[in-house]
C-alpha cells in the first residue's frame, strides 16, 4: 500500500527534488488524499486510481508552497533563499517542456 509512513518512504526520485518541508506536504496530503477518496465515487473521476488521486493531490498541494527556480531547484513561492537540494525537471516535466503524468516520480 504506498501510504508513507515517514518521507524516507517517499520514492527516491522526489525526496531528491524536493526541500525537507516540500516533503512534509507531499507527504502528508498524499496520506490524506489516499484516505479520502478510497472509494471512487468520492473522486472527481471515477476511473482514476485511488494512488493517482493521492498523487495529483500531494503535488497540487506542494505547487501551492513552492516553485520552480531558475536553476530548477524548488524553492518557496514568493523569491527568497533556494530550498530545494538537487536541480531537476517538475516532476512529470521533460527539458522540452512538454508535461507527462507525474506518475513516474512515484512508481
Amino acid at each position: 500500500m504506498p501510504y508513507y509512513a515517514s518521507n524516507e518512504d517517499l520514492p527516491r526520485p522526489v525526496r531528491e527534488l524536493l526541500p525537507g518541508h516540500g516533503l512534509d506536504i507531499c507527504r502528508k496530503a498524499f496520506n490524506s488524499a489516499w484516505e479520502r477518496y478510497a472509494s471512487p465515487s468520492e473522486r472527481r473521476n471515477p476511473k482514476e486510481s485511488r494512488e493517482e488521486v493521492a498523487r495529483k493531490v500531494a503535488w497540487a498541494a506542494v505547487k501551492r508552497v513552492y516553485e520552480k527556480g531558475p536553476g530548477g531547484e524548488w524553492r518557496r513561492k514568493g523569491g527568497g533563499e533556494s530550498l530545494g537540494r538537487a536541480p531537476g525537471a517538475c516532476p512529470g516535466e521533460r527539458s522540452s517542456g512538454t508535461t507527462h503524468p507525474t506518475t513516474i516520480i512515484f512508481q
